[in-house]
């Protein structure tokens, strides 16, 4: 009975050890694009786009002509799937990074088109890895990408007629919430295509360490009492 309670201890206080590691989710809402809002445009054309669930999406094509959206999710799926080489890397959608200079009004200085979320919760010191896969289709010149933590620019490139591409980046969180931001302008091609996008806490966040150790420490000596009692 006393072995049987040994292994019955032991085992609680390895599950509580392991609990940090389990809680070091992704903390990036619909990173994968597969939760659909709104559509953005009329469907015709190069395909319908989409807003995206936790997604913020500018777009300055359509400043000042509504018609000319370059900036949205993109759908394999629906009644107007994307064209121009589009392919999700995972799932049916992914983000469409097209914005570009139109001319006559539309979009004239090349701003770029953005997506956007604010994440929440995050810990203060806390290193997380930013990953995201990202391809271009259309080749040309003309274009760049870039990704903002908290308005600082943390990776960017100007790659062209590029297939899936893992990008990873430690960034650290500031406490509360930490903004997440990427940018693209592609005027000499189709568009860059974006998915995957994930964050998750690199190590143990700070102060499980500590709790880390004072559990390693009772076990140890639980299991110290234990081989007594059972000797």
């Amino acid at each position: 009975m006393q072995l049987k309670k040994y292994h019955l201890c032991q085992a609680s206080l390895m599950a509580c050890l392991l609990l940090p590691v389990a809680a070091r989710a992704d903390i990036v809402t619909n990173g994968g694009f597969e939760s659909l809002t709104g559509q953005l445009n009329s469907g015709t054309g190069g395909g319908a786009l989409y807003g995206a669930t936790g997604w913020a999406i500018v777009d300055p094509n359509t400043t000042a002509d509504p018609g000319t959206q370059a900036t949205g999710v993109c759908s394999t799926g629906g009644a107007a799937p994307c064209g121009g080489g589009f392919v999700p890397h995972n799932g049916s959608n992914a983000f469409w990074g097209g914005a570009y200079n139109g001319g006559q009004g539309n979009n004239p200085t090349g701003l770029p088109g953005t997506v956007s979320q604010t994440l929440l919760p995050d810990v203060n010191g806390q290193k997380y890895t930013l990953s995201f896969y990202l391809a271009e289709v259309g080749g040309g010149a003309d274009k760049y990408w870039n990704v903002m933590w908290n308005g600082v620019t943390v990776d960017s490139g100007t790659q062209s007629a590029i297939p899936y591409t893992l990008e990873s980046v430690t960034v650290t969180g500031t406490g509360g919430s930490d903004a997440l931001k990427f940018s693209f302008y592609d005027n000499g091609g189709t568009a860059y295509l974006l998915d995957d996008v994930s964050v998750t806490a690199t190590a143990p966040e700070p102060g499980s360490v500590t709790l880390l150790s004072t559990m390693l420490f009772g076990l140890a000596g639980l299991v110290a009492v234990f081989r007594k009692k059972l000797s």
